[in-house]
């Protein structure tokens, strides 16, 4: 028999790594969100917190850390894009998730509408209008709205599941 971690039942959560394993047993997909603002300039970083908010109007939902050295970039945003990775860029997921002095040099794009850059090679994207931006304890929850959407690719996606990337279920 396994030894069970346990959160006590109280009003804060005393060990945030406990919870953060605890988590991390709930496999999630790995996107790259990219913006750009309006002085053209372009940003990215590797998420796994993304869900659909609502169909009418289509919106979804990514969060981030508020103390992040992107939030300026992305709270400024004027339109942007999130490519939903398959199961063989991990490496592409790992650089945008670091600091890097160029994130795209070298990344093939895909060309679509706009100035938000999508990553080629994706499962799926979606480019999105940002909506609105609100604090949520120690992240930033952005909600955007869907402008265009493809699925690109039947492979299997990439997750993240106990702490590392795997190939998606297929």
């Amino acid at each position: 028999m396994s030894s069970a971690l346990v959160l006590e039942d109280t009003d804060s959560i005393a060990d945030p790594a406990l919870l953060r394993r605890v988590c991390a047993t709930y496999p999630t997909g790995v996107a790259i969100v990219t913006a750009s603002d309006g002085e053209r300039r372009r940003g990215g970083l590797t998420i796994n917190s993304f869900i659909s908010v609502s169909l009418d109007p289509p919106l979804v939902l990514w969060s981030l850390s508020s103390r992040s050295p992107n939030r300026a970039f992305f709270n400024s945003a004027t339109q942007g894009a999130i490519t939903i990775l398959a199961h063989d860029q991990a490496e592409l997921a790992l650089r945008f998730a670091r600091p890097h002095q160029d994130k795209f040099d070298g990344v093939p794009l895909r060309k679509v509408a706009g100035d938000a850059p999508v990553i080629d090679g994706g499962v799926a994207f979606m480019r999105c209008k940002p909506w609105s931006v609100t604090e949520a304890g120690d992240h930033l929850l952005h909600i955007w709205e869907v402008k265009a959407a493809a699925v690109l690719s039947p492979e299997a996606p990439l997750v993240f599941h106990g702490g590392e990337m795997r190939r998606g279920f297929e």
